[in-house]
């Protein structure tokens, strides 16, 4: 039986400590990590810095945590992983960390502002992921999308985007442009997030974004810099079967250069008006290769044919954005 009594202790403690915002305005937010002590069993569970929610009950098994739409609260348990219960419209990301002895799971808050129960497991956290509870009410487990990205891809380079367009600067906490919405593709690609792509870096994408580069082996100050574009794009062309680029180690190492990206240009002429595959493949190697900045969405419309004609004429081809034989070949060579 949950004890509601001692959810308002708790934000009262919360409220005293400067760790939870202003309950009325009905917005709990996390600015450092907070460890809450369940009795059966006897567990810590901790609530991560950057956490937000719009209430959080405690009882003696469990959490119950209300979110609002696109809210972000992460928690993690030693030793132990997760029930996840009446996540119906929100994302959920159910994993074990450090080669499982940390059981974390990161729910992103949905339209439906569901409550969800988290209930540590009986037992040890198991890699891959502890699972997350069905809608309506079920206690029993199912599996959810993994932060980390699955090792082998189900079909490898097929209607895979291989690389991301991030741009030259680092993307930070106010960002926006056509590299932040690039990021949000990859968000969405890897951990099923369902983030809005509006080209806008907001503190819940950078908070999903620490998250990410924590389990990937990199530093988590939400900025994405040149280690963090690397890894992102490690990742990409994994998808596609190719191996991406090494950089060289002054002293140490030359440079390894990427295993070149097998891209479906079919044998049709592709111009203004094209749409499928063809033209898909030709937007992912102007990406690539000129840096365009195109949506890979197999639609050739006025900007990827003017991102066309200026790779023609930077290779010496006639400009004129119908891309065939010669074009192709051309490629092929790059």
């Amino acid at each position: 039986m949950i004890k509601k009594i001692k959810i308002s202790l708790l934000i009262a403690v919360f409220a005293l400590l400067g760790l939870a915002g202003n309950v009325n305005a009905a917005a709990l937010t996390w600015t450092a990590d907070q460890t809450v002590d369940l009795s059966s069993p006897d567990v810590n569970l901790t609530i991560v810095s950057g956490s937000e929610a719009t209430s959080l009950v405690v009882g003696t098994e469990s959490i119950q945590v209300v979110l609002g739409d696109g809210d972000v609260f992460t928690t993690t348990v030693a030793n132990r992983g997760f029930i996840v219960i009446g996540d119906t419209t929100s994302g959920v990301a159910n994993t074990c960390d450090n080669d499982g002895t940390t059981g974390r799971a990161v729910i992103t808050g949905g339209a439906a502002g569901e409550t969800i129960t988290l209930k540590p497991t009986a037992g040890l956290c198991e890699a891959g992921g502890g699972g997350g509870g069905g809608g309506g009410g079920s206690s029993k487990p199912k599996t959810t999308t993994p932060v980390v990205p699955v090792v082998t891809p189900p079909a490898i380079g097929a209607g895979q985007v291989c690389s991301y367009n991030l741009g030259l600067g680092t993307l930070k906490n106010g960002s926006r442009g056509e590299a932040v919405m690039e990021l949000q593709r990859f968000l969405n690609a890897t951990m099923n997030l369902g983030l809005v792509v509006d080209g806008a870096l907001g503190p819940k994408t950078i908070a999903v974004m620490m998250q990410w580069q924590n389990t990937n082996g990199l530093a988590s100050d939400g900025l994405i810099g040149p280690m963090t574009k690397a890894k992102i794009n490690g990742i990409a062309a994994a998808r596609c079967g190719a191996t991406p680029a090494t950089p060289a180690v002054p002293g140490v190492s030359p440079a390894i250069p990427a295993t070149p990206v097998a891209y479906a240009f079919g044998t049709s002429l592709v111009k203004e008006g094209t749409k499928g595959e063809a033209c898909k493949a030709w937007q992912m190697f102007l990406n690539d290769k000129a840096n365009a900045g195109l949506m890979a969405d197999g639609n050739c419309g006025p900007k990827t044919m003017l991102a066309a004609k200026a790779w023609q004429a930077s290779v010496g081809l006639t400009a004129d954005g119908v891309l065939g034989a010669m074009s192709r070949a051309k490629a092929e060579t790059q």
